[in-house]
């Protein structure tokens, strides 16, 4: 009887988690992802991309200060200094079908926005690292409660 029983819930429990992968593929396979060198990134996924001249002149740098190829190569592995970090987030554009009415009768939130794809971005602190290796004009970091427009 208890081998019928452990078989019964051994094969319930292969049951369950296969429809569980069935599941997740299906959801998986509806998200937008990113893509970078020919390999897909995950949404929340992030990717730290090397900068072959700043990793350049790492090297040049350490190997005025007497530092062995070796070493400089161990250095190298360390560095956050010398590449960009990215993650792999959704992008939003306008619903052009929305109504206001009817998002209010059907209580529903953020109606006027629709998932549009995804793409690499800058992770917080390399957005201004970026900008400013790019020589451009710095993003501004709004506080919360500062808008440059409110749409009602």
């Amino acid at each position: 009887m208890s081998n019928t029983i452990r078989f019964n819930f051994k094969s319930l429990m292969i049951c369950l988690a296969s429809i569980g992968l069935c599941f997740s593929s299906v959801t998986l396979a509806n998200e937008p992802s990113c893509h970078f060198d020919g390999k897909e990134i995950l949404l929340n996924e992030s990717i730290y991309i090397h900068d072959h001249y700043l990793e350049s002149k790492f090297f040049e740098y350490h190997k005025d200060k007497g530092f062995s190829d070796d070493e400089i190569k161990k250095k190298l592995e360390y560095s956050d200094w010398t590449g960009h970090l990215f993650k792999c987030v959704r992008t939003f554009g306008i619903n052009p079908d929305y109504d206001k009415s009817e998002a209010l009768i059907n209580k529903l939130a953020a109606e006027r926005f629709i998932v549009t794809g995804a793409a690499l971005t800058p992770v917080s602190h390399q957005v201004d690292w970026i900008e400013k290796q790019k020589g451009l004009t710095r993003t501004e970091r709004q506080p919360y409660y500062g808008h440059d427009h409110v749409y009602k």
